[in-house]
Parts: C-alpha cells; structure tokens; sequence
C-alpha cells in the first residue's frame, strides 16, 4: 500500500483496528512503563502491589494482534502524560481516564478502593531501577 492510502485510513481508524508498521521508527521508544496496582480492602489494609501483564491468550487476540495494538495504546497514553508538567491536567486528560479504567477493570473487586502507579524505565544499557512518573489517587470501583 501506499504512504498516502494508508494515512488516509489511518486517519480515520478511531478504534485502531488498522496497524501500519514501518521499517524504522520515527520517533523510537525511549522508555518502557510499568503500570502497578493495589487495592485498599474495606478493612482498611492494602494489598501489595501487581503489576498488570497486558496478554491476551486465545487464538482470536492472537489473530488479530490484539495484545500489541492494546500495548502501544497504554505505550501512547503514558507516554503523552508524561510530557504534560501540571498534575491537575493530567488527572483531567483522556490519556489518565483511558488508564484509570483500564486499571478498574483489571480482577476487578466490588467495593474495594484501587489505586495505580506508572514507572518509566529507560531503554539504556546503564539504566537504574524503573522511577515513579505518576501515582494515582485511590478510586472507587
């Protein structure tokens, strides 16, 4: 196909459903994001930590590539907060509300409080422990 068809579908591709890979990335990844959880139980205490494993294991996601496309979705979405400095917009933006209810909807437990954080690692060789790059408040399920 060519560049031009594609970005013309592409552009109106809102779910996504169309992957348009190329040889080389124009703007490579320079991180990896972790995104944790824990829950807050109705006794008060706090579980440990999970991190969420984004992996699909039916022939159907395995077709329709649905584990990468839902990868670079959340890849995108932390990667858009974090280039905005102000925690209020970020809290407002639809890059957070993608991830807070994608973090919900993870081994959901009704009544419980949840809270997620998301670390960022550099893709280096000399690089440390993954940082801190936002904690959430705790929500409601």
């Amino acid at each position: 196909f060519s560049e031009k068809l594609m970005n013309n579908v592409l552009k109106y591709d809102y779910f996504q459903l169309f992957t348009y890979w190329t040889l080389f990335a124009p703007k490579p990844m320079k991180y990896d994001f972790y995104i944790i959880y824990r829950d807050q139980l109705k006794s008060g205490e706090s579980n440990d930590f999970c991190e969420i494993e984004i992996t699909n294991k039916n022939i159907v996601g395995y077709i329709f590539k649905s584990d990468i496309k839902k990868q670079m979705a959340l890849y995108k979405a932390c990667a858009c907060i974090l280039r905005i400095k102000d925690k209020n917009k970020i809290l407002n933006s639809y890059y957070y509300q993608y991830l807070e209810k994608f973090v919900r909807e993870q081994n959901p437990n009704i009544g419980t409080k949840r809270q997620f954080c998301i670390l960022k690692k550099e893709r280096t060789i000399n690089s440390s422990k993954p940082e801190l790059l936002l904690l959430s408040y705790i929500s409601y399920e």
